[in-house]
């Protein structure tokens, strides 16, 4: 039970407690503990709370637990993952598409206009064809299905394949944000589709149950988990920053990251729908693996979420244009809540509210 007003931390590194090493009283069930602890040192840490307008003396120790401090390990929380009823996921209560309000080739796939050319651009692509997707559930209308496969085997035809990795190329040159000096390169890869073509593959395989959408979603997968310099892969959306979090890129760069985060966020609801994929499977493996990587991801979020928050105004784009946008900021509102949705965990809900009283 932790519904209490205040909660008392401490930090032993033996086991019985008689000596204490940190010990605070703290009002927030989000703290950061600052104090110096040694690596690879095994530590012991306990978790007591108490009402705050309450005579009742401080409850047993909630939570004992052991740790070790390890720099060079990547940073995750342990979350409890929700399998959602159908209407609380992402990607769901579309209005019906009629295809012929869009631009498309004469296959009838959705085409990109950009600079007086022609592309295909393999997030509009995914993210009609889970609209599609949505519109099937919903009426039950296989002409929707239909259409979603078709462009879902038109990305796996413009795919590009590496060491069992799957990857969407943008093959048009894109400035961020207008900056010239910003230029995504042709071809260029973006964690952001790579997630939101995982989500596809992912509900074809669940909605279907053929084999071919299995294999795809978890090459799929492999290219999001693909981290970079950690393989001889070429092309990479995935990364691990200076503090050992884990990051999937919108906007890869080599050189310099731009931290952005609604790309993010729809990355991380590729792995989630993953997950809930793979719940049934017998490769435990796997599932394990997944869930740990849906963790980090998550987690980088939790511990980075208010740095995107500008008190009283328009969140942050990315963190390192600080750039403000109206419509992304109402995005990430709801994507917070997203999160709390799949994991219950309060912080994300609080902080799609105050980012909402901001602006």
């Amino acid at each position: 039970n932790f519904n209490y007003d205040l909660y008392n931390i401490q930090i032993s590194d033996d086991k019985d407690f008689d000596a204490i090493i940190f010990d605070e009283t703290v009002i927030a069930k989000r703290y950061k503990i600052e104090t110096k602890l040694s690596e690879n040192i095994t530590y012991y840490w306990r978790v007591r709370g108490k009402n705050l307008y309450s005579d009742d003396e401080y409850s047993d120790w909630i939570i004992k637990s052991k740790f070790s401090v390890d720099n060079s390990s990547i940073k995750f929380f342990n979350y409890n993952i929700i399998d959602l009823a159908y209407y609380d996921l992402p990607y769901t209560g579309y209005d019906n598409v009629n295809i012929e309000d869009y631009e498309t080739d004469e296959d009838g796939i959705i085409i990109f206009i950009y600079n007086e050319q022609t592309f295909y651009n393999p997030v509009r692509i995914a993210q009609l064809s889970l609209k599609l997707i949505d519109n099937f559930i919903r009426t039950r209308n296989s002409e929707y299905l239909d259409i979603a496969i078709k462009h879902f085997n038109k990305l796996i035809e413009l795919s590009v394949e590496e060491e069992d990795n799957l990857f969407f190329p943008y093959n048009f040159y894109f400035a961020l944000h207008g900056y010239s000096d910003e230029l995504m390169v042709a071809p260029w890869y973006s964690g952001m589709a790579q997630g939101q073509i995982l989500s596809l593959a992912s509900r074809l395989a669940i909605i279907t149950e053929k084999e071919n959408y299995y294999k795809y979603a978890e090459k799929i997968y492999n290219s999001i988990i693909n981290i970079r310099g950690e393989n001889t892969s070429k092309i990479w959306t995935s990364f691990i920053d200076e503090n050992n979090f884990f990051w999937i890129s919108e906007y890869p760069d080599e050189d310099d990251k731009n931290f952005t985060l609604n790309g993010f966020i729809y990355a991380i609801y590729g792995l989630y729908d993953y997950y809930i994929l793979l719940c049934d499977n017998e490769n435990r493996s796997l599932k394990l693996n997944v869930k740990n990587n849906l963790d980090k991801a998550i987690s980088t979020i939790e511990y980075y979420i208010e740095s995107f928050r500008v008190p009283n105004e328009i969140s942050y784009y990315c963190l390192k244009h600080k750039v403000q946008s109206g419509k992304y900021h109402s995005i990430h509102i709801k994507q917070l809540k997203q999160l709390y949705l799949m994991t219950q965990e309060k912080y994300f809900l609080e902080m799609s509210s105050l980012f909402s009283t901001d602006y």
